[in-house]
C-alpha cells in the first residue's frame, strides 16, 4: 500500500511567489519554516519548500504573507533534473492541496495585505437547500398521582 500526506504547520518565510503556468494556471511558490526541539533541547527550524496550483495558489498569494502561520496539507513530491554543468540535482517539496490560517490576523494587517479581488459572478444564482420537515415530539407526560397514599414514602 503507498500512502503519500503531510501535514505541516509553520511561519511563512517571505511573502509567496506569484507565477503561472504555460497553460495559465496559478501557482504559489513558498517556504514554511517549522520549529522544533533537537536531542539536546535546543530550538531549531526545518524548512519546508512548498507549491501550490490554482484556486488553492490564488487564495495563498491573497491571504498568506511573510510570518504568517499557516497549516498546510498535502503531498510530498521529488523533482529531479540536470544543470546545465551535468550535475544531477534533486528537491523534495510539498504539493499544497488545502491549508488554513494557524493564527489570527495581526495588528494592522488590513490595512497592509491587498483586498481579495472579487469573484466574478455565476450564471446561476446560489439556491440554499430547504432542510428536511423534522417533527417534534413531546416526551409523555407523567401520569399524576390519584392520593397521598399511593407515595412510597
Amino acid at each position: 500500500m503507498d500512502y503519500n500526506r503531510v501535514i505541516i504547520g509553520g511561519r511563512l518565510t517571505s511573502a509567496p511567489d506569484q507565477k503561472a503556468t504555460q497553460d495559465g494556471e496559478a501557482v504559489a511558490l513558498f517556504s514554511l519554516a517549522v520549529n522544533r526541539k533537537d536531542k539536546n533541547g535546543q530550538e531549531t527550524a526545518d524548512f519546508f519548500d512548498c507549491v501550490a496550483y490554482g484556486k488553492t495558489a490564488d487564495a495563498i498569494c491573497a491571504y498568506l504573507g511573510k510570518g504568517r502561520a499557516a497549516l498546510v496539507e498535502g503531498r510530498l513530491r521529488q523533482r529531479r533534473w540536470e544543470t546545465d554543468g551535468g550535475e544531477k540535482r534533486s528537491k523534495i517539496e510539498v504539493v499544497v492541496s488545502g491549508w488554513q490560517f494557524a493564527d489570527s490576523r495581526p495588528d494592522g494587517a488590513a490595512a497592509q495585505e491587498p483586498a481579495p479581488a472579487p469573484r466574478p459572478a455565476k450564471k446561476e444564482a446560489y439556491k440554499p437547500m430547504t432542510p428536511p420537515a423534522y417533527r417534534r415530539q413531546q416526551p409523555p407526560a407523567p401520569e399524576p398521582l390519584e392520593t397521598q397514599e399511593e407515595i412510597p414514602f
